[in-house]
């Protein structure tokens, strides 16, 4: 797998696949025979994800479902358009906890580390650069 891959968590039996995603930080070969098939690539903005890792402990969350109006996405506290997608702003206090935003088929959302380490904008422009791999 390669670096900047997006794919899906999974536990080590089969049909274990979880909606958590991973962003690959560097290339990641080894995990190409064990099931992690990627979904996406971050195209543009890699440099903003390398800013977020400073070593193992704290990490962010991107997950996805085809339930397009789940309640955990009821009233966002602000919505603006970033690199044409419509983003919903979810805030705990002035710090930003979740991005969503919405596509014809599913809803995807990214959450920042337990103790809000990623900055507005740089949560934000996780959530606007992320994309779906064609096939």
């Amino acid at each position: 797998m390669m670096r900047g891959m997006v794919t899906f968590a999974a536990g080590s039996a089969p049909d274990t696949r979880s909606t958590q995603l991973f962003i690959n930080y560097r290339d990641n070969r080894n995990l190409d025979g064990m099931r992690f098939a990627p979904i996406g690539q971050v195209v543009d903005g890699m440099s903003v994800v390398d800013s977020l890792y400073s070593g193992y402990g704290e990490y962010y969350g991107v997950q996805g479902m085809s339930w397009r109006y789940p309640p955990i996405l009821d009233d966002p506290d602000e919505t603006r358009t970033e690199n044409g997608r419509k983003l919903m702003l979810y805030y705990d206090g002035s710090h930003l906890r979740l991005v969503a935003w919405r596509t014809p088929k599913a809803v995807y959302w990214v959450t920042n580390t337990l103790t809000m380490s990623i900055s507005n904008s740089r949560l934000i422009a996780i959530a606007a650069s992320l994309r779906r791999l064609k096939s």
